[in-house]
């Protein structure tokens, strides 16, 4: 009788652990890939003076990112190298730029940390997508303006949008709080596969309810999960982890809200699209509640229909448009 109450607990267990196993935890230790990684940001600060060598160097070198650095970062017109030139040289020695190089160089000393981060998502990324265009990554300073930008297959890193939420220059922008307790170097590998999903997948801009909003911001946090399952759930939809707990003990009861209020086939875009964009809450709920509470279900429900639909790859669920289908095969029920 020992013996089988012996077995009947290794049992419990096993099944306890195969429950809880992560299905996206794969291993990519022998998936063959190199971090592509450059820094803008000193090629152009570090260069003696602009002229048109250095342009035509800079080009060869950065590809169409160098436009387009030019073109969104300080608004330059395209085909004028001279105008280009002088705003370079300006851009370069303005003392408010210096400022901001030198706290980057600070912050980010020893960039062995997020390269690591950087390198575990393409592996995950050729693992899951093999043979399609892999990102590679480039570093620059914005002056505040972009904290990522893509290209066909760049993902641009602006180093001064992750230099700690203490950092002296922040003050002065006037965030809001919601926003500065994210500018570290922690929220820099999830906000690159965030940019890297919205390139590959764009929003369908024709879909206009709730539903189809929180799937597309589902999709990008399941997709999340897959390029690097290591970061932790609150640091991949952007909680604290206060927000992260909240949100997981009232899951039940804000889901009830959602069903009862019929938010998810709400098409009043100006109202339901703060329920799946950044804020200090989510309007419509709890002072204290956590913010984009959307985006929040969007996930638990394409998580449930991936586990119901063990079948669907990763790719397969990434084309899906149809949020209504995904919702019905989910059974999503907290």
């Amino acid at each position: 009788m020992k013996l089988i109450k012996y077995f009947l607990i290794i049992f419990c267990f096993t099944g306890i652990f195969s429950c809880t196993h992560n299905p996206l935890e794969v291993d990519v230790s022998n998936i063959d890939a190199k971090l592509s990684f450059k820094n803008f940001e000193t090629d152009l600060l570090n260069a003696d003076n602009i002229d048109s060598m250095a342009i035509k160097k800079l080009r060869i070198d950065y590809g169409i990112f160098f436009d387009v650095f030019c073109s969104r970062m300080l608004r330059l017109p395209a085909n004028n190298d001279t105008i280009v030139i002088r705003e370079l040289n300006r851009f370069k020695n303005d003392a408010d730029i210096r400022d901001i190089y030198a706290e980057v160089n600070k912050v980010f000393s020893d960039k062995n940390e997020m390269q690591g981060e950087l390198l575990d998502f393409v592996k995950h990324y050729k693992y899951y997508f093999p043979g399609k265009v892999e990102p590679h990554f480039v570093t620059y300073i914005s002056a505040f303006n972009y904290a990522n930008i893509t290209t066909d297959s760049i993902v641009g890193i602006g180093l001064d949008f992750y230099l700690g939420s203490d950092c002296k220059f922040y003050p002065s922008l006037q965030f809001p709080q919601y926003v500065t307790v994210k500018l570290n170097k922690e929220n820099i590998a999830v906000n690159c596969i965030g940019a890297w999903y919205q390139k590959l997948w764009e929003q369908d801009v024709t879909k206009n309810v709730c539903l189809d909003f929180m799937i597309y911001e589902g999709k990008k946090l399941y997709f999340t999960d897959a390029m690097s399952p290591k970061l932790s759930d609150a640091i991949k939809i952007g909680y604290t982890k206060e927000q992260w707990k909240w949100a997981e003990k009232y899951e039940k009861d804000n889901w009830a809200a959602f069903i009862e209020n019929k938010l998810l086939f709400d098409n009043d875009y100006k109202k339901f699209i703060k329920l799946v964009s950044d804020g200090p809450n989510s309007p419509g709920f709890a002072l204290e509640s956590a913010p984009k509470l959307g985006a929040y279900f969007g996930w638990k429900i394409v998580k449930a229909y991936m586990e119901k639909n063990k079948s669907v790859t990763l790719s397969q669920l990434m084309m899906e448009q149809d949020a209504q289908k995904i919702l019905e095969m989910s059974k999503y029920k907290p």
